[in-house]
């Protein structure tokens, strides 16, 4: 499986990767985030929308809705990134970090939190992952 972490960033126009082939992951990639940087953000959401139906273990396409999201302080939705991201990729360590600061400071359900922090620490194999 190809995913976006292994395309190489290029930036072009929008137009440019509006041409390519969209199939591919790498063009779809590139051109969310030249929609991103014109500010044309729903349309940067949907490309990584369209990443995550091609490979849905595309962790970078989920944070960088997440990241849109808080941009807008839509945390709503960007928290239901975070449990997609969590519920199709486990062991994500940015998706699991992001399930514990949302169950410790939205949900205030501790014992889900310290569930996830677990899970953190046993990824991240103990070492000082908050700094």
């Amino acid at each position: 499986m190809f995913f976006a972490g292994d395309c190489e960033i290029i930036h072009k126009s929008v137009r440019f990767y509006e041409k390519q082939d969209l199939t591919n992951v790498c063009n779809l990639y590139n051109l969310a985030n030249e929609y991103y940087l014109n500010k044309k953000y729903q349309k940067a959401l949907n490309t990584y929308e369209d990443i995550i139906t091609i490979n849905p273990k595309e962790e970078r396409a989920y944070l960088k809705r997440a990241r849109i999201y808080k941009d807008f302080n839509k945390d709503n939705n960007a928290n239901r990134e975070f449990i997609r991201l969590v519920k199709n990729i486990p062991n994500s360590v940015k998706g699991n970090e992001m399930m514990f600061r949302f169950h410790k400071n939205v949900t205030e359900d501790y014992d889900i939190a310290l569930k996830d922090i677990n899970k953190l620490i046993e990824l991240t194999k103990g070492q000082n992952y908050f700094k």
